[in-house]
């Protein structure tokens, strides 16, 4: 499963990376000038060519082997309740992992460094908002806005 996914998550990579300076030259530019005109169409520009790219990719993903994945793992996952202890120690071992990143990350101070701290807390928001109901409730907002704070520093150092 990851196999498949990764090929295609690295295929829309760079589209999604493409949209979001776009945004970031957008929040960055007060007054446009040249080099913000500039800048914007040649990113535009970009934006419709990965945007091919990203659309052949999506088309050339196996769907039908995915959905067999999906129906084994829900069969495997429904014997076990949703909050569970199995559930909470696998969210304290994310939490773990984002803990250890995070104590890195400020040490390193390095692009992948931030890099692995923003996956570890993607995947700890995750794994609290599908198999914890009771806590996404009461962290789901804070986690989603850590999470895209976090995420500003990778953004701004590929616009950069």
């Amino acid at each position: 499963m990851k196999c498949e996914s990764r090929k295609l998550f690295q295929q829309l990579g760079p589209f999604r990376d493409t949209q979001v300076m776009v945004e970031w030259v957008r929040q960055l530019a007060p007054v446009p000038d040249a080099t913000f005109f500039l800048l914007r169409a040649f990113l535009e520009d970009q934006e419709r060519r990965q945007r091919e790219e990203a659309a052949e990719a999506v088309l050339e993903f196996n769907h039908k082997k995915w959905r067999s994945w999906m129906r084994l793992l829900f069969g495997r996952t429904k014997i076990i309740r949703l909050g569970s202890i199995a559930f909470r120690h696998l969210a304290l071992e994310r939490w773990s992992d984002v803990h250890e990143l995070y104590r890195q990350a400020t040490q390193n101070r390095t692009q992948a460094a931030y890099h692995r701290l923003q996956i570890a807390l993607k995947m700890f928001r995750y794994t609290i908002e599908n198999l914890s109901p009771a806590r996404h409730e009461q962290w789901g907002a804070e986690l989603r806005k850590l999470q895209d704070l976090q995420g500003e520093i990778p953004d701004l150092d590929v616009l950069w």
